[in-house]
């Protein structure tokens, strides 16, 4: 089996999606568990919402993510900026939401939503997903193109006898 320049990286870019595809859906995995985990044994608390923090992007221009204030479970209060935002807003000032931390941990806490808690696993483990099948379509497609050329290449050879 010869390969050309064009070869090696054709198979260096197989190799990295069939390394990098499985990586990301073992981090989803995990990261999976983690919340599962938080929900399940984490401390659970009423927030305020009190006010929404505009964040400025060139491509999407303006969205707005939730600054949240509640009272750990020591009794301290706690405001901390959600890491989610969007346009339009998912919450209004004044609104009252769950949020879920790790005991002793109130710096870690999210707000009880589906873009908080799940979005960035669905989008990994979509994006792991992807580039795996890619990876094996491509390893599975070159096999496919040698093991037909081969069968040519015997069948040439049985009409020449």
């Amino acid at each position: 089996m010869a390969f050309g320049p064009g070869g090696c990286i054709r198979l260096l870019f197989r190799l990295a999606f069939l390394a990098a595809g499985p990586c990301l859906l073992l981090y989803c995995y995990f990261s999976v568990r983690e919340t599962k985990a938080l929900i399940r044994n984490g401390v659970t608390a009423q927030a305020v919402i009190i006010r929404l923090q505009a964040v400025h992007n060139r491509k999407s221009g303006t969205s707005y993510a939730p600054v949240f204030t509640f009272m750990t479970e020591d009794g301290h209060p706690c405001t901390l900026t959600s890491k989610v935002s969007s346009n339009p807003p998912p919450y209004k000032v004044g609104q009252v939401a769950t949020v879920y931390y790790p005991h002793g941990q109130p710096q870690a806490a999210r707000l009880d939503s589906f873009f908080d808690l799940w979005f960035g696993q669905l989008l990994i483990g979509f994006f792991g997903g992807l580039i795996t099948l890619i990876g094996l379509a491509s390893i599975l497609g070159r096999r496919r193109r040698r093991r037909t050329m081969m069968q040519s290449a015997i069948n040439a050879a049985m009409n020449r006898w």
